[in-house]
């Protein structure tokens, strides 16, 4: 066995993994087509990074906008008027009535109370529209959803339009109220209420 491996140790002698094989200036090519290569392998990952970058910024930007102003559906162009307190029942756009609301007479916060909802357009302006109404308490700025969206397909009964659409929903505390209506999440219209303490029964 011993005379195997000096036999081999012997012919690995005489063969090219002795002496020197390399000039320097070929070890600095060698070096430098190696650094070349690791530097490519660096560039492709490059454009996908700044990608992910963009992409990932424009989320938060995007969250953070729906955050801060409510979503799209305060982006509907409201009328100056929009932002009044007077207490009314109708709404005018353009010197013409497009809504009137009339609520129980004895309306009181704490129940849930019917609301009769007198659209004047015709029903072209409405139909296959999602209707949705908030209301908004002027002291407190509280905002409620209340009446979910809902799908208009046919006019009121009797009725080519939405002559008399009915609603019923609770306003959970007395004050000043803002209805503020939507239509495909578009501002549509607002009526102000006084809505009285709850009955003490």
């Amino acid at each position: 066995m011993e005379k195997e491996l000096q036999s081999l140790r012997n012919s690995m002698d005489s063969t090219t993994h002795k002496g020197i094989h390399f000039s320097e200036i070929q070890k600095r090519k060698i070096r430098t087509a190696l650094y070349q290569e690791e530097l490519k392998g660096y560039r492709r990952l490059n454009p996908s990074i700044y990608l992910l970058t963009t992409f990932a910024v424009a989320i938060i930007v995007f969250l953070i906008y729906i955050d801060i102003f409510g979503g799209p559906i305060q982006q509907g162009a409201a009328p100056t008027i929009e932002s009044t307190w007077q207490v009314r029942h109708g709404y005018e756009h353009d010197g013409k009535m497009l809504l009137e609301v009339f609520p129980d007479p004895t309306l009181s916060a704490g129940k849930p109370y019917g609301y009769l909802f007198h659209f004047t357009e015709p029903f072209v302006a409405y139909d296959g529209k999602t209707m949705e109404i908030y209301a908004t308490q002027k002291e407190t700025g509280d905002r409620i959803h209340v009446l979910p969206a809902e799908k208009i397909t046919e006019p009121s009964v009797g009725y080519d339009s939405l002559e008399q659409f009915v609603a019923t929903f609770e306003i959970p505390k007395s004050g000043i109220w803002k209805l503020m209506i939507y239509f495909d999440k578009e501002f549509y219209g607002d009526v102000v209420l006084f809505v009285d303490e709850a009955s003490k029964q």
